[in-house]
């Protein structure tokens, strides 16, 4: 190399003027390019491999970082100009652009930026966005995290980006090499999956640097469906439509580009921008139909739901799927345009007419415009809903009645609202009397368990503990707003005269038993467990009870195999030597079995056959299924018999409250139910509480059974209720409950007061009482007992009272409703914590330990709060202030004053915060 010229790149310059810049061949490779650190600088137990430090080395290493900046630049047909630098070692003032030249310094004594060359790079690219581009940052401190404007933020996020870009590596490295300032002697920042940091907005440099690293690397990331490269990316900002005095210099202006410019993969740029909390395009919450069903003479009324923008909304339209292609697609070839509201004056709504349309489910799309042409989703991000066209909606909702060997089912005229439905009541959550009966004329009250089925259109009734015997049942339905009523409010007619209003009565008769019966046992287990009935047994038995003279037995099961794993079929223990069974589980969800004997059965009852089985880990705590022999055969049919049906609840033996737990209230509930208070457990309504609470296996509730749960709540163990699983799996919950957890991540710096809700998702129907109790670090967060615990959005003129423990670092809440929540998500309360002025930087979690709603009464899920991590908890992300780039847990830059200033107008040292 022949040191006598400048370059086109720049030139540099030490402290005392010396120029140092070369020529020739143009040279990319210098001493190994990246230089100073080894072929893994992340991994914490590496060190750098740094070269000597005197400022020739350092000055054609800076010099070596400009001209590969360059060559990135010149390939794109960019020539930004050549760039005066001032390098000097031993510097204190930090790195920063201004004026046309970068000024390189050190910020500690030991320690300066000649070798870090994702800083000269980042510099460089302040002075790239200067001279191709236009940039308004207004200067000041900044950090990785937080900046005071949109402006600065987009400044230091596309430096960043283009520091990374330019040396094809996906994370930014500074050296100091003093451990007090930095662990472990680096900072740095990952492009590609930056942990604890919560990088959401336009304003925060992470986030855009990030947006800008996943359009430019491959897709990578389920969030990162781009490829792009620099090629937009340098087209945009180099264009002056988007990047010039006349606009504002952020990342809603390179959005911009990308959209007028025509770039390919709006919707791939706009998942990105997403993942980062930044929406530009208007969004469109859902789209909802009525009536639904809806007949050809009633048309359909779509409504768009949550229509936001950050501009005007100029209209919406409305699209029904007639292309066969999945989601939106408009224009020729396109979905069937079927209006459009550009008024918001009574909501987004159109009119369809469904005149001529045949029965059947049909998909309609909403999609928005605002006023600069700027559209919400389209294709498959396009917001949907399904409506459903049938030939004439019932006059009244009626009932017919079909009895069964194990109980009855009833068909209806159309759907009906299961979600107010109970066969039984408990005072924790005061449903009322029984929606559905059975009586018989000797035989008296029925127990059993009640299903919903065929959308809504049929119930199933199964007794508890065996068929029906012979004799004469009534079935009472009962018409009523909390009782039988269709999905739209409409109450039962239950004499058929069409008047709403009246209870169904109906009967069907039991003839003789005959003489053969095969069963299956109701019983409650819950995900994880093997199924054996009794817990002292091994497998799942169905059972014959006969008067004799039975040798062959074939039968047909159906259960769910989202609930029920099913593995072998063995010969029940007392049949005859030279039985054989032969079965085949090959079809998810169906067991057929056949039973050979050597001689017939004498009378009486037998397990005919054991059935290895598990419930899913994955299975929906607190559903149901009946097990169902819907085939059976004895001696080829030549031996009348029936099938008795088997119940099983998805939940562990004796979890009264259906919370997947074991604690004294719910032996409480068992008790309760002992003495006659109450008829059920709350969160089992329509289940028959013996299944879940007969402990002792009598077919009753006793205080004896509630004993043996208080005894496994306390440890003791008892051997009539199964173990849980050793490994717990995450459990998930059937029905609409409330989620109940804390924010995912908020933050601040020490001394700052930051605001922590408790939020419910799912449905918080039903809500009036809440019970929480949450711990913290008490070193790091810190609640005055005199602090601030107020009502949410979702519960304000609630009642709150709070207590902070001895320690400081447990918080109890106790909260109440005048009235209960009937719906909506949000926070149900709002914790103002202080961050404490010493609190190191980092995160630090906050328990959600427990949470009680009604009294339990409500079940939480599908998220329950566990020991430890769980998805419940809360994170506060404690940042540090800082001078310049250079902390523990953020990094920053010091940048120049907007174009044009005269005066440099950053904060002087002294009246920085360096942080802890």
């Amino acid at each position: 190399m022949r040191v006598i010229a400048e370059t086109e790149a720049g030139i540099v310059h030490d402290p005392a003027g010396n120029a140092y810049v070369y020529t020739g061949p143009t040279v990319t490779d210098w001493q190994g390019g990246a230089m100073w650190y080894d072929a893994n600088p992340l991994d914490a137990t590496s060190e750098p491999v740094r070269p000597a430090t005197d400022v020739v080395h350092a000055a054609f290493n800076i010099l070596d970082q400009l001209v590969g900046s360059y060559e990135f630049l010149a390939a794109f047909g960019e020539n930004p100009g050549q760039v005066q630098v001032q390098y000097g070692a031993g510097g204190t003032d930090g790195s920063y652009y201004q004026g046309g030249v970068i000024t390189l310094l050190g910020l500690l004594d030991d320690a300066d930026d000649g070798f870090d060359d994702s800083v000269i790079r980042h510099e460089y690219g302040h002075f790239v966005a200067d001279q191709i581009s236009y940039d308004k940052s207004p200067g000041g401190p900044h950090t990785w995290g937080s900046h005071i404007s949109r402006e600065l933020a987009w400044s230091e996020g596309w430096a960043t980006f283009f520091a990374g870009a330019t040396l094809d590596q996906s994370y930014y490295v500074d050296v100091a090499f003093d451990s007090s300032m930095i662990q472990d002697g680096w900072l740095d920042v990952s492009l590609e999956s930056p942990e604890g940091y919560a990088l959401t907005g336009d304003g925060v440099e992470g986030a855009i640097a990030l947006v800008l690293w996943d359009i430019f690397d491959p897709a990578n990331e389920p969030h990162d469906t781009m490829a792009a490269g620099a090629d937009e990316i340098i087209a945009i900002v180099s264009d002056p439509a988007y990047f010039s005095a006349s606009t504002t210099c952020t990342l809603a202006d390179f959005y911009e580009g990308w959209r007028g410019l025509g770039y390919a993969d709006l919707e791939g740029l706009r998942v990105i921008l997403a993942e980062r909390s930044i929406v530009y395009w208007p969004t469109i919450e859902s789209v909802t139909g009525a009536p639904d069903p809806a007949t050809p003479a009633d048309g359909v009324t779509l409504t768009a739901n949550g229509v936001t923008a950050t501009r005007a909304i100029a209209g919406v339209s409305f699209y029904r799927e007639s292309n066969g292609t999945a989601g939106l697609q408009t224009g020729a070839g396109g979905d069937t345009h079927v209006g459009n509201d550009t008024s918001a004056s009574d909501g987004w709504t159109v009119t369809v007419s469904t005149d001529g349309l045949a029965p059947g489910a049909y998909t309609y799309y909403a999609i928005a415009e605002d006023v600069s042409g700027d559209t919400s989703g389209a294709g498959t991000a396009a917001v949907s809903t399904t409506s459903t066209i049938q030939d004439a909606a019932p006059s009244t909702l009626t009932a017919s009645l079909t009895g069964t060997p194990s109980g009855f089912e009833v068909t209806f005229s159309g759907a009906i609202d299961a979600s107010v439905l109970n066969l039984y009541d408990a005072q924790s959550v005061a449903m009322g009397p029984a929606d559905v009966t059975l009586v018989g004329a000797a035989t008296g009250a029925v127990r059993g368990t009640l299903f919903v089925e065929d959308g809504g259109q049929q119930l199933v009734f199964v007794r508890t503990g065996g068929v029906l015997a012979a004799d004469t049942y009534t079935v009472i339905l009962r018409s009523a707003a909390d009782g039988i009523k269709a999905t739209d409010g409409m109450l039962l007619d239950g004499n058929g005269d069409g008047v709403p209003g009246d209870d169904y009565v109906g009967s069907f008769d039991v003839a003789v038993t005959p003489g053969v019966v095969v069963s299956i046992p109701d019983f409650a287990r819950g995900p994880g467990q093997p199924v054996d009935v009794p817990a002292s047994g091994t497998g799942l038995p169905i059972r014959i009870t006969s008067s004799g003279g039975v040798d062959r037995v074939d039968l047909l099961l159906d259960y769910d195999p989202a609930l029920l794993e099913l593995t072998a079929v063995a010969p029940g223990v007392a049949l005859p030597d030279g039985a054989t069974v032969t079965f085949d589980l090959s079809t998810p969800g169906r067991a057929e079995i056949h039973v050979s004997l050597p001689a017939p059965l004498a009378s009486g009852s037998f397990d005919l056959v054991t059935l290895t089985a598990a419930v899913r880990s994955t299975a929906l705590y607190r559903a149901r299924e009946i097990l169902d022999i819907v085939s059976l055969s004895v001696n080829g049919g030549a031996i009348p018999a029936v099938a008795d049906d088997g119940v099983h609840v998805v939940a562990y033996l004796g979890d009264t409250t259906g919370n997947g737990g074991y604690s004294s209230l719910d032996g409480q509930r068992v008790l309760r139910v002992a003495v006659g208070l109450d008829t059920g457990f709350g969160a089992f309504p329509l289940v028959d509480p013996v299944i879940l609470a007969d402990i002792t296996g009598d077919s009753a509730i006793s205080s004896l059974d509630a004993t043996r749960i208080l005894q496994e709540a306390v440890g003791f163990d008892p051997a009539e209720i199964p173990d849980r699983p050793a490994s717990m799996p995450a459990l998930a919950f059937a029905g609409a409950d409330p989620a109940v957890k804390m924010d995912a991540s908020v933050s601040g710096a020490p001394g700052d007061v930051v605001t922590v809700p408790v939020n419910v998702a799912g449905t918080a129907a039903g809500i009036a009482t809440v019970d929480l109790e949450l711990r913290d670090d008490p070193t790091v967060l810190g609640l005055d007992p005199g602090g601030v615990v107020r009502p949410g959005s979702l519960t304000q003129g609630a009642v709150v009272a709070h207590s902070v423990g001895e320690n400081a670092g447990r918080i109890t809440i106790a909260l109440g409703l005048p009235e209960p929540l009937t719906g909506g998500a949000g926070s149900l309360v709002e914790i103002d914590d202080r961050i404490r002025a010493g609190a190191s930087a980092g995160s630090t979690r906050i328990h959600l330990v427990s949470v009680s709603l009604n009294e339990d009464a409500l079940a939480v899920g599908p998220d329950v709060p566990q020991p430890g991590p769980d998805a419940t908890n809360g994170e506060v992300e404690v940042q540090r202030g800082n001078k310049d780039r250079r902390t523990p847990s953020l990094l920053a830059f010091r940048m120049e004053p907007a174009r044009g200033a005269e005066d440099d107008e950053l904060l002087p040292p002294a009246l920085i915060d360096w942080g802890a």
